[in-house]
């Protein structure tokens, strides 16, 4: 099985993978490369492109999560969906505070007119349909629509698995084909979430045939156990330089995948790793709604002063840390401020 704490660390290396890619997925970079090869592509661009597998990791764990909460359910469509009510409120509730929070910013700035350009753009954020101030937002939705219509999918999946499997399969291609030939808000929507649900499912299949528990026995039972870390380096380091030459989306849940299952291999011999990502993984949530924030030159493109790219991704993820931070505080005060009193007996 996969813990709750491999889960939390899984979503740090996502969040970590994300800042990779928004930074460095380009070959006209707004930093200076400390290490650019002999055909001048920096070094950063391989992991910047092997990095597209952020999103892939998130939808990944919801799946795991998503399918045994529904098992926890005895497959009760209502009772599970009303299990994810309270998560569901809290990731919302953040998302609007992050809403409010930066539209504040704006408005100190006098940047004002681009948020409040029209009722229709702020109130289409507002309601999570809209995403024109900060572009990972497109996300949101997306997971909202995969957990409403997961009880159904995973009733589908238990009956006929092979079935779903391959429709799966053809779905992540016509929706492949749709998001990169159409334009269109509702289009786009409609594309993302065709990519994303055979991500989740992904996830959920693990759950269901608790593939990581054998392919953790097979590994151990084949591999020496002093060639496992050089073997599992290796094969992280193949799969960056396979996809510097390999620049598309389509493949991101096949590198996606052999990412997760080399780092829950991996994470047993590296407790330092664990406490590390699982920090990031803590504050994910927060640093994915924030951090373009801190790097689009609409908002002044600050992580860029650090000029050097691992300086830059440094400053990035610090401020999107501070930011966290922020938004944690924020939290607690207005649970404190509307918790009700409670009369004395």
């Amino acid at each position: 099985m996969i813990t709750r704490d491999a889960t939390k660390q899984l979503q740090g290396l996502a969040i970590l993978s994300m800042l990779c890619l928004h930074l460095f997925c380009t070959l006209d970079p707004q930093f200076v490369p400390l290490i650019q090869l002999a055909d001048g592509v920096p070094l950063a661009y391989f992991f910047g492109q092997a990095a597209d597998f952020c999103v892939m990791a998130y939808c990944f764990c919801s799946g795991y999560g998503l399918m045994a909460s529904y098992h926890q359910a005895y497959a009760d469509k209502r009772a599970y969906l009303k299990g994810r009510l309270p998560s569901v409120r809290q990731l919302l509730y953040t998302y609007w505070l992050v809403l409010a929070l930066f539209a504040c910013v704006a408005l100190a700035l006098g940047k004002g007119g681009a948020w409040l350009q029209s009722p229709q753009v702020f109130l289409g954020n507002a309601a999570v349909f809209g995403y024109s101030y900060n572009g990972a937002w497109w996300f949101l939705s997306t997971y909202l629509l995969m957990l409403l219509l997961s009880p159904w999918v995973f009733a589908a999946l238990e009956a006929h698995p092979r079935l779903v499997a391959a429709g799966a399969l053809l779905l992540y291609i016509a929706a492949y084909r749709l998001r990169f030939s159409q334009d269109g808000l509702l289009l786009g929507h409609i594309a993302r979430l065709g990519m994303s649900y055979p991500e989740l499912l992904i996830g959920a299949y693990f759950y269901k045939y608790h593939a990581m528990d054998w392919i953790r026995t097979q590994w151990c039972r084949i591999i020496p156990d002093r060639l496992r870390i050089p073997l599992l380096v290796a094969a992280a380091a193949a799969i960056i330089v396979v996809r510097r030459y390999v620049p598309t989306l389509f493949v991101a849940p096949i590198s996606g995948l052999a990412f997760l299952v080399i780092y829950l291999l991996l994470r047993t011999h590296s407790p330092a790793l664990q406490s590390l990502l699982g920090y990031f993984g803590a504050h994910s949530t927060n640093i994915w709604l924030v951090h373009m924030f801190f790097y689009l030159p609409h908002y002044g493109g600050l992580a860029y002063y650090a000029k050097y790219d691992v300086l830059v991704f440094a400053a990035l993820l610090g401020m999107s840390l501070c930011a966290s931070y922020l938004i944690m505080f924020l939290k607690k005060l207005g649970c404190r401020e509307f918790r009700p009193i409670r009369a004395n007996k």
